[in-house]
Formats: structure tokens, sequence, C-alpha cells
């Protein structure tokens, strides 16, 4: 078996019972030598080592460490991100120092990045990425609208009068500083060009609605908490 040679390695012999061809012919007639190599063939069992990196470098799921680190350079994102701090009005403010990330929160943003590689930049796209990283959140993305009829002509035409633009929307939770570093990551990564976008944290217990809309009676706050953008 011939690794640089061969196209397909799957389809050569199995390299426990094949012939020796290594072994030079001025030695192959010797029962020693060749019982020692013979024996070394019988033991050689790479399953473990091929499973050991599979598990820890192959597989997303189950790689860890370095493993890691080589998927994050293959999709091209790293394991330190920029920390931020929130204000009580909702103010970011990226800070100077980086946070290194887990295994676990690694692994997260790799699955993301490399989905955004590869997806469009439709909303059932972003949404599926935002639930990637957030999947214990209530969140979702969508258009920001404000539609207008005009006439022209005697006909009706409908129109959306905003900018291109989306909102991530979450719901009664609140997006510590480090969640909210990795959204500024790969959170938003996937928006089309010239699409512009806000982070909105809607708290049912804090907002004012109307009724029936099981938010809060007059005077209990704003309607929505605009974070970033």
């Amino acid at each position: 078996m011939y690794f640089r040679s061969d196209d397909d390695v799957r389809a050569c012999d199995d390299v426990r019972t094949e012939l020796m061809p290594f072994i030079q012919s001025q030695y192959a007639a010797s029962v020693r030598i060749t019982s020692l190599l013979q024996s070394a063939k019988d033991h050689i069992l790479p399953d473990a080592d091929i499973a050991l990196f599979y598990d820890c470098m192959f597989n997303l799921e189950t790689a860890k460490g370095y493993g890691l680190d080589v998927w994050g350079n293959i999709v091209g994102i790293t394991r330190n991100i920029q920390e931020v701090t929130i204000s009580e009005q909702g103010v970011v403010t990226p800070l100077s120092t980086t946070r290194m990330l887990d295994d676990e929160e690694y692994r997260k943003i790799i699955a993301a990045k490399a989905a955004s590689n590869i997806m469009d930049s439709s909303l059932y796209s972003i949404n599926y990425i935002l639930k990637q990283l957030y999947p214990d959140k209530i969140c979702y993305v969508t258009p920001v609208t404000n539609w207008q009829t005009i006439e022209v002509g005697g006909e009706s035409f409908t129109y959306n009068s905003e900018p291109m633009a989306i909102s991530y929307v979450f719901i009664n939770t609140e997006l510590t500083p480090d969640e909210l570093g990795v959204f500024y990551v790969v959170g938003n990564l996937n928006r089309g060009a010239g699409v512009d976008w806000n982070l909105l944290v809607v708290d049912q217990d804090k907002i004012f609605g109307f009724v029936n809309s099981n938010l809060q009676p007059f005077d209990q706050g704003l309607f929505v908490m605009q974070i970033g953008g």
C-alpha cells in the first residue's frame, strides 16, 4: 500500500494482511526479521487513535481545546472576544480588554460563524443562527416596517417607508455583558449588505402596553429598551 500514489487508500488491502514489499530482498528469507515485522503489523491497531482524533479534533460537537482552536481558524473566528459594558439606558460601550471563551461558548460561536459563512441573509437563516446562540431564550429577528399607502393615478400602492433594517428581539430576558459580547461578534453577522439593525429587550413586567397586551398599565415605563444598533 502506497499512500502517496494511491488515489483512494480505502481501496487498498488491509495493512495487517498484505505482503511486506518494504523488506529488502536479502532479508526476506529471514524467519526472525519477517516474524518480528509481522508481529508488529498484527499488533498495530490504530482504531483507538483514530477515534480519539475524531472526538477531540474532527467532530465539532465533541472537540475541545486545540481541536476547537483549529475549527475556529477554519471558519475565521477567534476564541478571544472584546468585552463590553452596558448602561441602564442601554448604551453599549466596547472595552479595550478581551475575554477568552471556554470550550462550550466557543463551540456555539464556531457553529454560528460556520452557518453564517454558508447561509443566505434571509430572516429564516438569521433566526436559525440566533437560536443556536441562545437556545434557552425567547428571541427572534423581525424586519423593521412602517407600511404606507399612497394614491398614484387612481391606484393604491403600499410600501415600507422605513430604511432597510431588522430588529433582534429578546422577550423577558436580560443579556449579560458576556452574552452581549458574543452577540456583537456573531449575532448579527448574517445581515444583508446595507441592512441596519437594532437590538430590543422587551420586559413584560416593566413595559407599558394597552388592554389585552399582557403588559403593564400607565406610568410603568417605556414601550421597549433599545440596546446598541
